[in-house]
């Protein structure tokens, strides 16, 4: 099966950020484990003492590389290059990491290569096009038997059973709502948030083929020509009090994945999360300090409109919900026992969570290019990250959706 790039152009080339060693977590397949025990770097004084491996479970375990502390990779130099690469080079690495940020995304009898874009230079579509990087990327899956297999389709709706030819009519419908150019991004998600709760409500169970299209049809006017759109976007009415606790809860969970507020391996750093779980659930009074960023900005004032953001900020966030759209990352990859709909909702619940991230770090100046792609960064690697594409994020995101909160918080933060 051979390799596709989007028909959208993506844009990359590594600039040395670092970004990717800090709080990811590196698996490594059977072959990174021989490639790190014959590198023998155990050996080495600044090394010994440390595990190079980390193991985890006991009946099937996986191994991902080890961290320091602080959360970033045993491997990254002060100087933000791999000490693997600068040593060995490029083919000494684990498998991920010589395969990031580009995604292999597969569905529909087809494989394609998509763009994990909280890497910086990836956001801002810094480098070649993506369709250059394919020889090096099927040269990589051929030397690697151990590539995993994509599983099965995931269902529309919860309960439904999983049809690829109709995801395929569906996710069609969500690209053609996310990529409307007649309607700014926010309002986009408004229509695609209105079309999922329309199809969650369809409650279907199996769909002919050839029965669908005529209903994604109705259900993309619908959503475009819901009368209370308009009334939402001059009210500007937040969430109700359930919806905005689940906002809060989530938007703790996305602002733990940020490489600015690793939480270090001890009580004390435990201690703090707790305290700020609790902050976050009263949602009031100082935001307590995450990432070295000091508490000095209460939850009311990140609630406080913040006008347009400027074009080079809006950018890499309209980018961001254009290439999910036409990858299809959000349903076919680490979500992707999810129906569609759930994880359109947590695609949905993403850009409020991203105005948010852009309040609190810009509170008390103009927002930046810097400051959008901080949140940029934190979203995308929600969408792999085991706590946000577990059942406790599946629960809040579908009750969001249930709740009618959804296009709420879209509309208020957006403000």
């Amino acid at each position: 099966m051979g390799l596709e790039s989007l028909p959208i152009a993506e844009h990359w080339d590594c600039h040395c950020t670092g970004d990717c060693c800090r709080g990811t977590l590196v698996a490594l397949t059977a072959a990174d484990r021989r490639r790190l025990a014959e590198q023998r770097w155990d050996e080495l004084p600044e090394f010994r003492g440390q595990k190079i491996i980390w193991r985890h479970g006991l009946l099937r375990p996986t191994y991902s590389l080890a961290k320091r502390r602080d959360g970033s990779c045993i491997f990254l130099q002060p100087d933000g290059l791999c000490r693997i690469h600068v040593e060995l080079g490029e083919a000494a690495k684990p498998r991920v990491c010589r395969m990031f940020p580009m995604q292999i995304v597969e569905g529909y009898g087809r494989r394609w290569v998509a763009l994990r874009r909280y890497c910086p230079s990836a956001a801002t579509d810094k480098g070649r096009r993506l369709a250059e990087h394919l020889p090096a990327v099927e040269s990589l899956l051929a030397d690697d038997p151990e590539w995993p297999q994509a599983g099965p389709p995931p269902p529309l709706i919860p309960g439904a059973a999983g049809d690829w030819r109709a995801l395929e009519l569906a996710t069609g419908a969500v690209r053609r709502l996310l990529t409307d150019e007649r309607f700014p991004p926010v309002r986009r998600l408004v229509h695609l948030a209105i079309w999922a709760d329309q199809l969650r409500q369809c409650r279907l169970r199996r769909v002919a083929a050839d029965d669908l299209p005529e209903l994604l049809d109705m259900l993309e006017q619908i959503a475009v020509g819901d009368g209370r759109i308009d009334t939402w976007f001059r009210r500007r009415e937040p969430a109700g009090r359930a919806g905005r606790l689940l906002f809060r809860q989530a938007l703790l969970e996305h602002l733990r994945l940020s490489p600015e507020n690793l939480v270090a391996p001890s009580l004390v750093e435990r201690w703090r999360l707790m305290a700020a779980a609790w902050a976050f659930a009263r949602g009031r009074g100082r935001v307590p300090p995450l990432g070295g960023k000091e508490g000095n900005v209460t939850f009311e004032q990140l609630e406080e409109p913040i006008g347009a953001l400027p074009p080079e900020a809006l950018r890499p966030l309209t980018r961001y919900f254009e290439a999910a759209a036409w990858s299809q990352q959000y349903c076919l990859c680490a979500r992707r026992s999810w129906s569609l709909v759930e994880s359109i909702s947590a695609l949905a619940l993403a850009y409020p969570v991203a105005m948010w991230i852009i309040r609190w770090r810009s509170a008390g100046r103009s927002p930046t290019l810097a400051d959008a792609l901080g949140a940029v960064g934190v979203i995308d690697r929600a969408m792999s990250c085991p706590w946000l594409c577990g059942p406790r994020h599946r629960r809040r995101c579908a009750s969001l959706l249930r709740l009618g909160d959804l296009p709420r918080l879209l509309v208020w933060y957006a403000r």
